[in-house]
């Protein structure tokens, strides 16, 4: 009620502040005159058709606005918990995925660990290997440098001792000696 009243009162000064505004340049117009109540009745009769035909369509129309905005807002509604499951689900999803990645991570470096203590194991295997090998190596030039070295003294001593003969023993000497090998030699056989 009081805010048909309201409605009623500022309607009232608004057609005044029109009126007033209409009557600029000319002399003054009545509040109270009957040009005035004139427009007045004017006004409410306007006002009591306006309210007889128009409430129903415009109470209707702004009833079903609020039920479209309604609607509206839980579908928003809706969709925002729609939004916030996905949302969820997406964490879920990258957590579980994260802790996979970790478990891939640590299967690869313990992976990478086994693989790198195999190749040091069989690093150090081929170095004793190949330590081994050198060692014989070495022994086996040893003994043959060895072998090499008695066989070249002993060609030598052969060759100065051969020198030796030849210089102290002459022809005379040699058939001499040649004659007593060979009597021992048969003696012997």
């Amino acid at each position: 009620m009081a805010q048909r009243l309201f409605l009623l009162t500022t309607s009232l000064l608004a057609a005044t502040s029109a009126f007033a505004s209409e009557a600029a340049g000319h002399e003054a117009a009545s509040f109270f005159s009957w040009d005035m109540a004139f427009k007045f009745i004017n006004f409410l009769g306007l006002m009591i058709l306006l309210h007889y035909f128009a409430k129903k369509p415009l109470t209707k129309m702004m009833g079903d606005a609020i039920l479209t905005k309604r609607e509206d807002f839980l579908e928003q509604q809706k969709l925002v918990e729609a939004a916030e499951a996905r949302l969820e689900a997406f964490k879920t999803q990258m957590a579980e995925q994260e802790a996979t990645m970790l478990k891939h991570q640590q299967h690869a470096l313990a992976a990478i660990e086994g693989e790198k203590a195999r190749i040091i194991a069989e690093a150090k295997a081929q170095a004793k290997n190949i330590e081994t090998s050198t060692e014989l190596r070495i022994q086996q030039n040893l003994q043959k440098a060895k072998a090499e070295l008695r066989n070249f003294l002993a060609q030598e001593a052969t060759d100065l001792a051969e020198g030796l003969i030849k210089e102290k023993l002459d022809k005379s000497a040699h058939d001499a000696l040649f004659d007593t090998y060979s009597t021992k030699l048969s003696q012997i056989s």
